[in-house]
Order: C-alpha cells, then sequence, then structure tokens
C-alpha cells in the first residue's frame, strides 16, 4: 500500500529541472494571473476548485527547483575549486624541480 502510494512521489523527484520549471510556470499562471484572464482561457473554475492543491504543487515544486539549482551551482562550484587546487599543486611541483629537471623538460 504505501510502496505504491510513494512511487509516484519519488517518480516526481527524478524530474529534470526543465520540467520543474515548466510546472512551476504553469502553477505560477495558474495561481497568480487575474481572473479575467482566466475566465478568458476557460480555466478560472478549475484554478479556483483547485487552487488549494495547485499551491502545495507550487510551493513543492518551488522547493525541489530551488535545491536542484543550488546541488548543481554547489557542484560547479566544487569542480571548479578541485581544477583550482590541481592547477596550483602542478605549479608547485613544478616550481619544486631542481635546474637539472627543468632542463630535462626544455
Amino acid at each position: 500500500m504505501i510502496n505504491s502510494i510513494s512511487k509516484p512521489f519519488f517518480e516526481f523527484l527524478k524530474l529534470t529541472p526543465r520540467y520543474l520549471v515548466t510546472v512551476c510556470l504553469v502553477l505560477t499562471f495558474l495561481l497568480f494571473v487575474p481572473s479575467n484572464i482566466l475566465e478568458f482561457l476557460s480555466i478560472k473554475k478549475f484554478a479556483q476548485d483547485y487552487r488549494s492543491c495547485l499551491s502545495i504543487i507550487f510551493i513543492l515544486t518551488s522547493a525541489l527547483l530551488t535545491v536542484t539549482i543550488n546541488i548543481e551551482i554547489t557542484r560547479c562550484i566544487k569542480r571548479w575549486w578541485q581544477k583550482r587546487a590541481f592547477e596550483n599543486k602542478i605549479l608547485e611541483s613544478l616550481k619544486s624541480l631542481t635546474e637539472d629537471e627543468k632542463q630535462i623538460l626544455r
């Protein structure tokens, strides 16, 4: 029973960020666009009837998107930092070479 309930939730968590952005944009539109535009598009009743569900999904999707973006930023910074540390280590190794070793490399 719990497995059948939790499976769709975990599948939702596996969505790529572009899908999360799309879901967030659609929910933002449904929740925050003036009612006359929703009425023109014939979705005003849907937005009103399911507003609480849409709001909860919007909050969860926004939080998940924020976490995903922060993880990607952290990964980029970590890669940059490791690359920089590696380059500095190589430079230090080159600086510590004796004159004979430098002659061999030239």
